[in-house]
């Protein structure tokens, strides 16, 4: 079956059954008492104990020349000791003195490789003891020692990866946004404990967004020698000069600066006089345009799924799709949004059907469909509460990406051209449509999930709304 322990074992017995089965001879396994097989069997039980690991002698040598000579190698045994005075974890006869942590560690300029499981200890006591040393860890970001660790580089440690390359900590493979930000908390000095909750202000969207923008950042710095959390205002101009050169956006240097922002030690740099006069200039020179010069008329897409009748005699695929079209135009939302749209939120009532998503949305075109897409899936839920739930087997909750698929699928069948409008252009055409039928701005804002105050719809969407919510849905459905 194969093994990772001893790779050459396992290659040997691979080209031994090749052999074996070109000549259709048949190998089985069966028992050997240990009475009878005691030399295999006294091989297989001999363990090696944590405390025999060491670090590979040329490793040590670079370290060495890198920091110094340590005092005391604090976990080892005669077998493995890197100084002449070493401490083991057992009785030694040539040890200075058993169990490290009895031992004041400021004493020396110290040497520790530990076994993992005492890393975090071992990180505590050279802060209480404020000890200054050489310690050797793997590097695990996800492990709860790794934001102590970070915050302890009393030097810029060296990381010896497999291939037997050095590189400082700035010059590490970035990992992604969140781990990013766990090592900016723990250089703040934050609470361990508040990582988590501080985090969960941050959608899961925007880490994705703000992951591409810290990645450019950590390579720039590591070009230019720099450190990602401590920099000055002229680092962050030139960085954003730069990107500004590659042809980056006013929005996308938006999101670069608010990415920085969350891990830079010095949380004023990026709200600097220089860096917001930066940003009118960039606005200035490169100011933000609609995606789309125009959008598409809804009415060719509410003709289409027309067709898509009687519900009775259509498949689950295409009352889902036109299910979806339906809340698609007649509420403007994103399509993460109808993704959380959950059933136990759904109120029927006999002249209309309010859905939570949190805010309360009321709508009356696509009631019937609703009401048999619900009844058609409620034997396929096996208790998912989501609206939404996959064509197949075994009916899971969909997410975003699917919600667009589909939403893409019946534009595309529509006619509409699918290369220039993405599933996104939907909140576009069915607001537009709003306001040409003379919705008031305020309800068009309600509906769509803008403020009272947002620009957003006039900047880049470009139409308005009218009195009760309802009249959005229904202008719009009764072309």
């Amino acid at each position: 079956m194969g093994g990772v322990q001893f790779p050459r074992l396992t290659n040997l017995s691979r080209l031994i059954w090749q052999w074996c089965e070109h000549r259709s001879i048949w190998l089985y396994a069966s028992y050997i008492p240990s009475r009878e097989n005691f030399t295999a069997d006294d091989q297989s039980r001999n363990k090696e104990i944590n405390t025999e690991w060491e670090l590979a002698d040329w490793a040590f040598t670079r370290i060495v020349k890198k920091f110094g000579e340590p005092q005391i190698d604090c976990f080892a045994s005669r077998a493995n000791k890197k100084c002449n005075l070493y401490i083991s974890w057992n009785r030694d006869p040539d040890s200075v003195t058993i169990d490290a942590f009895t031992v004041a560690w400021n004493n020396y300029f110290f040497y520790a490789f530990p076994p993992f499981s005492l890393i975090l200890r071992v990180l505590k006591k050279i802060i209480l003891e404020k000890a200054e040393g050489i310690l050797v860890v793997p590097l695990w970001s996800a492990q709860p020692w790794y934001p102590v660790f970070t915050s302890l580089l009393l030097k810029d440690p060296v990381i010896f990866k497999p291939n037997g390359h050095k590189a400082s900590l700035g010059s590490q493979t970035y990992i992604d946004s969140s781990t990013c930000i766990r090592e900016a908390y723990s250089l703040k000095n934050l609470p361990v404990s508040s990582y988590d909750i501080l985090l969960a202000s941050i959608s899961n969207a925007t880490l994705k967004q703000y992951d591409s923008a810290l990645k450019q950042w950590w390579q720039f710095c590591l070009t230019n020698k720099m450190c990602p959390f401590k920099f000055k205002v002229n680092d962050l101009l030139s960085f954003l000069s730069l990107k500004y050169n590659e042809g980056a956006s006013y929005g996308s240097l938006n999101t670069m600066r608010a990415a920085i922002s969350l891990i830079s030690f010095n949380t004023n740099t990026c709200k600097d006089q220089v860096v917001t006069r930066f940003f009118k200039g960039v606005f200035r020179k490169r100011p933000l345009r609609p995606k789309y010069k125009k959008t598409w008329d809804v009415s060719i897409v509410l003709n289409f799924i027309k067709t898509y009748f009687p519900l009775e005699s259509l498949s689950l695929k295409k009352v889902t799709e036109k299910l979806l079209m339906l809340l698609a135009i007649i509420t403007a939302h994103r399509a993460q949004t109808l993704t959380l749209i959950n059933i136990d939120n759904i109120k029927i009532f006999p002249s209309k059907i309010e859905i939570m998503i949190p805010d309360t949305i009321k709508t009356s075109g696509p009631a019937s469909t609703l009401i048999h897409y619900l009844d058609r899936t409620k034997s396929l839920r096996n208790n998912v509460k989501n609206l939404f739930i996959s064509f197949k087997k075994p009916h899971k909750a969909v997410v975003t990406q699917t919600i667009s698929r589909w939403i893409k699928s019946v534009l595309y069948k529509s006619g509409i051209n699918t290369s220039q409008y993405t599933a996104h252009s939907v909140r576009h055409a069915a607001t537009s449509k709003a306001f040409k039928k003379g919705i008031s701005l305020d309800i068009i804002r309600a509906t769509a999930g803008w403020t009272k105050s947002s620009s957003v719809f006039e900047k880049f969407y470009n139409k308005p709304i009218a009195e009760e919510d309802h009249d959005f849905a229904l202008s719009v459905l009764n072309d």
